[in-house]
């Protein structure tokens, strides 16, 4: 008789409970990705919990949706998984330690925004989604947004993106408006200000995520 954990191998696959606990096409308010508590057993954690000591990323990530609890994928409590996890190069992880830091009131904004960036090289949409925003939002003195060439790059990728790699259709919905709409805000453009807000406000009615309500209030 083999043992069904490890396959008689010694050793347990850490990336099959990881897959397993893990749902990619269910919209979590800030997450296209929810983690299923009854499908992770007392014995998966203690495994996460030696991956995650050992620097394995989607282990952190699970960890820290799990301490995190049912009301937000992204918690404070899990933020000590997050930042494990963001230090192995992690993307998700990456970006929900930037999320926490930026929208838990964190002094480390710096941190956040390079976590965000190196969400972004690693593919993660929600980071480059968060990015935009925080760049085309981001005045100087004269009022003019400081680095609306980068931001202008990145709504080029938003417009383009698909669904699919198990992206809900909330976040495409989301990247698309802020791919078309941003680049017109930054020029003061009032159709598209209405017009993402208006987008916004029925993403925020579909989800009941907070940063769509915000956005829909401000624009």
């Amino acid at each position: 008789v083999e043992c069904q954990a490890c396959n008689a191998t010694g050793k347990f696959d850490v990336e099959k409970i990881v897959k397993a606990a893990i749902v990619t096409d269910w919209y979590d308010v800030e997450s296209d990705k929810k983690v299923k508590k009854r499908a992770v057993s007392d014995e998966d954690i203690t495994m996460l919990k030696s991956a995650a000591e050992q620097g394995h990323g989607g282990s952190c990530y699970v960890l820290g949706v799990l301490k995190g609890g049912n009301c937000i994928a992204y918690a404070e409590d899990g933020d000590s998984y997050f930042a494990k996890g963001a230090q192995a190069g992690d993307a998700d992880c990456l970006y929900a330690h930037a999320f926490v830091s930026l929208h838990k009131g964190h002094p480390e904004q710096q941190e956040a925004i390079e976590c965000l960036e190196r969400s972004v090289e690693k593919g993660n949409v929600h980071a480059l989604v968060d990015l935009t925003l925080h760049l085309l939002g981001k005045k100087d003195e004269s009022g003019i947004a400081s680095e609306d060439e980068k931001a202008l790059q990145y709504c080029d990728r938003l417009s383009n993106v698909k669904a699919a790699d198990g992206l809900s259709q909330h976040l495409v919905e989301k990247a698309n408006a802020v791919g078309k709409c941003l680049p017109k805000i930054a020029k003061n453009d009032v159709a598209a200000m209405f017009e993402f807000g208006s987008i916004c406000d029925t993403l925020y009615k579909t989800t009941g995520s907070k940063q769509d309500k915000t956005l829909a209030e401000t624009y």
